[in-house]
């Protein structure tokens, strides 16, 4: 659904009449289908998409969906446990222990890439 979509229907719903037409009554959305509107946009925030695209995601894949995984993604690879499991419970539950030790090796080598852009701007830019 288009922004002008939305805009037209909340006009609509606060009863504004266009062309002497009667308001139309409102839709009446569940949460969870407003939330899965909201996951399906494109993301827009320019930060949260230069964070996606130093981990690797293609701009064609940027959605609000796809920065709350990386959120998830870079809470356990920061070592919050809460994050990691909850990645493992999406991931198809208690993974064996060698599926476990790849998981952790990958996020360090994540920490490590992501630690090198970090050094690597700050001396760019004159910082530490």
């Amino acid at each position: 659904m288009a922004l002008t979509e939305v805009l037209k229907e909340g006009s609509e719903m606060r009863g504004v009449k266009k062309r002497g037409k009667r308001p139309v009554k409102p839709v009446q959305r569940t949460f969870g289908d407003c939330l899965q509107y909201v996951l399906s946009l494109g993301s827009v925030d320019v930060q949260k998409q230069e964070m996606m695209t130093e981990v690797g995601v293609k701009k064609q894949d940027m959605s609000n969906k796809m920065v709350l995984a990386v959120m998830l993604f870079l809470q356990a690879a920061e070592g919050n446990v809460q994050a990691l499991k909850e990645v493992r419970q999406i991931l198809g539950g208690e993974a064996d222990a060698d599926k476990q030790g790849d998981i952790v090796k990958t996020l360090e080598e994540k920490i490590a890439g992501v630690d090198e852009m970090i050094a690597q701007f700050a001396a760019m830019s004159g910082g530490v």
